[in-house]
């Protein structure tokens, strides 16, 4: 396990040489492995939303990102999820990939919260494709310009053959302190798995 700090971001891509259709997800755990309520499972389609506090956080100053609308938990604790390509900053990235960020702030995470966890699925749109040989990165940034030095960075790419979700990274509460460690664990029910599991 690896300890952090309190607020940073999480960016994750992966190669569109499948034109893979895929959405992040986080779920906010309490101690028995649950999710904490509705509002805590974070997607793309979330009812809770946040735009310009979440970036005033980061001291974003970008203001077509500083205004775009993002799912976020009713504290504000992780705010995502973005296409980066919607985003100034993130011009010079290569169009080879797909890239997708959200920001996370530890000190903000209700105290049953105990762990989080952030996934990665295919949206099903009917071709039945996996995560078999896409290449894909994870990175964890101390600021939102230090795209080019994280720090921390995974690469992987084998082993999810068949599976159209993995479980990405867990972020987990010790006494006072928050830890994190790579999981890449990979599911062939897609997010629906998950959600069995964790509600």
């Amino acid at each position: 396990m690896n300890v952090i700090d309190n607020t940073f971001r999480l960016f994750f891509q992966c190669d569109n040489h499948l034109y893979l259709e895929w959405d992040l997800f986080a779920f906010l755990l309490t101690k028995e492995k649950q999710i904490k309520g509705h509002d805590y499972l974070i997607y793309y389609n979330s009812k809770v939303r946040c735009n310009s506090v979440c970036n005033q956080l980061l001291q974003c100053e970008n203001r077509k990102a500083r205004m775009r609308e993002r799912p976020c938990d009713p504290e504000m604790s992780v705010c995502g999820f973005s296409d980066a390509f919607l985003d100034d900053d993130y011009a010079f990235l290569d169009d080879d990939w797909d890239y997708d960020y959200c920001d996370i702030f530890l000190n903000r995470v209700p105290a049953d919260v105990s762990e989080i966890i952030v996934v990665v699925s295919i949206h099903d749109d009917g071709r039945e494709l996996t995560f078999d040989n896409s290449e894909m990165k994870l990175k964890l940034l101390k600021s939102r310009e230090s795209y080019n030095n994280p720090f921390f960075e995974e690469n992987f790419s084998q082993g999810f053959e068949k599976c159209t979700a993995i479980e990405l990274i867990h972020f987990v509460r010790e006494d006072d302190c928050w830890a994190f460690e790579t999981v890449k664990k990979g599911y062939k029910g897609g997010i629906q798995e998950l959600i069995e599991k964790y509600c």
